[in-house]
């Protein structure tokens, strides 16, 4: 099946401290991997699944990640959103504007982190993602990692299946074979039960694990998650 997804959403809200002294002057999402904002990256994966009207949620140095993606993409429709407290987190920031979703986005949305740069597939990932999605019976559908083929190498994952279905780590477990890949589809219902104010999408994905509507796909190349310094190099040493 596939679904018309016709909606994206990049959080681009967050203080990014572990890239320590890189962003006390550039916001995290607008460091450069190759000559290349981080999230110039995510903005070209949803052009290139047809995306055209892409959510912005801001908070820290927000008005330089605006003016950047009006330069860049002129002919984008970008709706920028302004977190209207600090600490929002994910959920949070989707949600402040969950009834606009909900009107222009009934069957759901995508949703990507703008520090992850992955080596795509054909189709692509976001394409996988649409033909994977079920808007009847799905409330989330993840993209999932294997993580040997994850950089910066060693990181462990979040998520295991059993019996065809997706379970988040427990605390203590180790060699977890799955990590979230910052990129999927959320269907407006899955907030029913969300909280106001600051919260995060691993509520809102927990609750679909309990419901059975999580969904997943498995991505087939590597993803460079662009958290640190050391990350960022590592990435443009393997590019």
């Amino acid at each position: 099946m596939s679904s018309n997804i016709d909606i994206g959403f990049i959080l681009a809200a967050g203080r990014g401290t572990r890239m320590r002294e890189l962003t006390n002057i550039c916001p995290k999402p607008l460091i450069q991997v190759k000559g290349k904002a981080l999230i110039d990256y995510n903005v070209d994966r949803l052009l290139k699944a047809g995306i055209q009207t892409i959510y912005v949620n801001l908070f820290y140095k927000g008005e330089m990640i605006r003016t950047h993606l009006q330069k860049t993409y002129p002919d984008v429709d970008f709706h920028f959103i302004e977190d209207y407290m600090p600490g929002l987190e994910t959920g949070g920031g989707i949600f402040q504007i969950l009834p606009e979703l909900t009107q222009k986005a009934p069957q759901g949305f995508f949703v990507l982190n703008s520090d992850i740069i992955l080596e795509e597939t054909t189709p692509s990932s976001l394409e996988r993602l649409k033909q994977h999605w079920i808007p009847e019976q799905m409330e989330v559908l993840l993209l999932f990692q294997p993580t040997e083929m994850l950089y910066p190498a060693g990181q462990d994952g979040n998520y295991f299946l059993e019996n065809g279905l997706p379970r988040r780590q427990k605390p203590g477990e180790q060699n977890i074979p799955f990590l979230f890949a910052g990129t999927q589809i959320l269907h407006p219902r899955a907030f029913n039960e969300a909280p106001k104010g600051s919260f995060s999408l691993r509520e809102i994905y927990d609750r679909a694990e309990k419901r059975q509507t999580l969904g997943y796909v498995i991505h087939q190349k590597r993803l460079f998650h662009v958290g640190t310094p050391e990350a960022v190099k590592i990435a443009e040493e393997a590019l």
